[in-house]
């Protein structure tokens, strides 16, 4: 994989509000970011926005919450993929194919709600036993409303 290529990775809660769209794509023009996942996108079907610099790839609840999008600087060439579907996850991805190393990004929101845990932790299993079997070089990034002992527990990270 190319050593020097940036990504973010940013649970954005809504990327409807103009002032966030353009503080996110200052951010990424400012950074240099090449790729970035993005979760909670919060936008509606035939709802879009655009984003100078970048192809975007997403997919979209129906009501408008949840939802993700890979935003892939001008310049890589891509190829989406399909990949099974894990519900209650979301997911998306994409396979860069003009850096050293062809990259498969995956982009995953897991829901927080506490009533379908068990069922997200078998799909998240699910989900990794199933792209570990790839053999290509491959970045899995997300929200996955995980917690941990070590953390506040308060709190959802």
């Amino acid at each position: 994989m190319d050593k020097n290529i940036k990504i973010l990775q940013i649970n954005i809660q809504s990327i409807r509000p103009t002032d966030k769209r353009e503080e996110l794509e200052f951010f990424l023009n400012t950074e240099d970011i090449k790729i970035a996942y993005l979760q909670e996108i919060w936008l509606k079907e035939g709802e879009s926005f655009r984003m100078r610099g970048y192809t975007l790839v997403s997919k979209r609840r129906a009501e408008g919450y949840g939802g993700v999008r890979i935003l892939i600087k001008d310049g890589l060439d891509f190829e989406p993929l399909n990949i099974r579907r894990f519900l209650p996850l979301e997911t998306i991805a994409v396979k860069i194919t003009n850096l050293d190393q062809p990259l498969i990004v995956i982009s995953v929101y897991a829901p927080p709600d506490t009533s379908i845990t068990k069922q997200v932790e078998n799909k998240l299993t699910e989900f990794f036993e199933t792209v570990e079997t790839i053999s290509e070089e491959m970045i899995v990034a997300g929200d996955f409303n995980a917690h941990h002992a070590m953390w506040d527990e308060s709190r959802r990270e």
